[in-house]
């Protein structure tokens, strides 16, 4: 698999490189958008991560060019700018995700959750996300109410912004069961990724 990233720090880049462990995957870095828009083969890498803060043409840009001509392209937002504004421009764009670099250690993780289908922001923005969807719930839904207690302690731990493989770990589940519990809590209440799960969580007025 190919993983892109477009980054102008090579400190950073070389960071990156050092935690990410994807034996066999191919590692292509771009100092900046329009160096990417000029690359071979763009458009097929399993994932590509963006920065916002580029030369030239800024990350919320490359994400809405990238989108119109892939749209089954997965983009994850990786920088250090922790803003409400941007975080959803960046949603809004097409983005599936929303990293810090101060999350660099749990890059690894969170991109397996990717792969695997799912949507990711990490815990120090869920919880804004979570908040600014929050609207008033009359009643609880009936596909809340069906889920198991497990599920529901689940779904805690997804919306707070657990990866994964952190889920099971807290849970001491097998990280099998935790994916076989959220493919079930995602049909119950009707969402396809974790983003949509925050949305859907918010609308029943859980916390």
């Amino acid at each position: 698999m190919i993983f892109d990233f477009v980054e102008d720090d090579p400190n950073f880049s070389n960071k990156l490189r050092e935690t990410l462990e994807f034996q066999g995957d191919e590692i292509r870095m771009f100092p900046s958008a329009e160096s990417y828009l000029l690359a071979n083969n763009i458009g097929q890498s399993a994932i590509l991560f963006v920065d916002i803060a580029l030369p030239g043409m800024n990350g919320i840009q490359l994400i809405q060019i990238v989108k119109e001509k892939y749209p089954d392209l997965k983009i994850v937002v990786l920088s250090a700018l922790d803003s409400d504004n941007i975080l959803f421009q960046a949603l809004k764009s097409g983005a599936i995700g929303y990293i810090l670099k101060s999350d660099l250690e749990k890059l690894p993780n969170l991109t397996m959750d990717i792969l695997a289908g799912g949507a990711v922001i990490t815990p120090t923005l869920a919880l804004r996300v979570f908040k600014s969807f929050q609207v008033p719930s009359e009643k609880l839904d009936e596909g809340f109410e069906s889920l198991t207690s497990r599920e529901k302690e689940i779904l805690t731990e997804l919306i707070s912004g657990q990866s994964m493989r952190e889920v099971a770990e807290e849970l001491d589940i097998s990280l099998h069961t935790a994916q076989t519990h959220t493919k079930n809590i995602y049909k119950k209440l009707q969402v396809n990724n974790r983003i949509q799960l925050i949305r859907r969580a918010t609308d029943l007025g859980l916390e």
